[in-house]
């Protein structure tokens, strides 16, 4: 087997190609999934099919739904209770009034009904579910949030602003 040295580039009419030259000087040319193979003065290189060459082309539409999902997920509410104060990341503090709160949360039943950072919660069964983990303090004084459960989904939302960070 000859060493190979690859150098890569764009053909014309915008085909992802790479331009081969082998000890021999050979010139080789890769397009799609085809390698064209001849020596350097032939006129009719001759192809031999290549059983896995990405084009970057066809990978994009690809990479976008990946990254699409991904941003979508990254900002859902799933969240989910621990049992110790040290194992949050938000200390949360339920208030009686719904003028006391700093969030009021919708709590959802299905994780598909999640909103981003708009206060609709879903509770998840397991910690590596959630995107937050919270613990619910006895005293208004230990909590990083102040929330209120509301009885209808179009009243979720912040109150105060200044603490949304908390939740993302």
């Amino acid at each position: 087997m000859v060493p190979v040295k690859l150098k890569y580039g764009f053909r014309d009419e915008g085909r992802w190609t790479r331009k081969v030259m082998d000890k021999g000087m050979r010139k080789l040319e890769v397009a799609s999934s085809f390698i064209f193979v001849g020596p350097p003065n032939s006129a009719t290189p001759q192809p031999i099919p290549l059983p896995c060459l990405p084009n970057p082309l066809n990978m994009k539409p690809i990479l976008l739904f990946l990254f699409t999902i991904i941003s979508f997920s990254s900002f859902s509410q799933k969240v989910f209770s621990v049992q110790y104060q040290s194992q949050a990341d938000v200390k949360l503090f339920v208030v009686q009034y719904e003028s006391q709160a700093d969030l009021k949360v919708y709590k959802v039943n299905y994780e598909s009904q999640v909103s981003d950072n708009g206060g609709k919660w879903f509770f998840t069964d397991y910690e590596s579910q959630a995107k937050k983990k919270v613990f619910f303090v006895d005293y208004e004084s230990q909590a990083d949030l102040k929330i209120f459960f509301i009885k209808y989904e179009s009243q979720a939302g912040w109150v105060n602003a200044n603490k949304k960070h908390l939740m993302y």
